[in-house]
């Protein structure tokens, strides 16, 4: 499904889905066909956490997961058209965007 046609922006859905469960990963496609790029975010995804988001409404929304040292926020937008989604954090912190790291 990877190699797929997918836009950018419906392969980092997919890619965060898989992050969210905490790392079930099942793949089926031929890897040495996909972008530097992709194989780059699907790189990110490893070693798997073990750790599922946890999401405070049934939109699936907005996922957290808590790891030793940080925590991870999964947002997701099941709409085909952009969308603002909004989420409190706790205290202040240092966001980063997990992709670009």
């Amino acid at each position: 499904m990877l190699t797929s046609n997918l836009t950018e922006d419906e392969f980092q859905f997919h890619a965060t889905a898989i992050y969210a469960t905490g790392g079930m990963l099942l793949a089926g496609d031929d890897l040495t066909k996909i972008s530097a790029e992709k194989l780059s975010m699907l790189r990110k995804l490893q070693p798997p956490t073990g750790v599922a988001a946890r999401f405070g409404e049934d939109t699936l929304r907005v996922g957290v997961m808590k790891l030793a040292t940080r925590y991870i926020v999964a947002v997701f937008n099941w709409e085909d058209k952009p969308q603002t989604i909004s989420f409190r954090l706790q205290k202040a912190v240092e966001v980063t965007d997990f992709y670009v790291l």
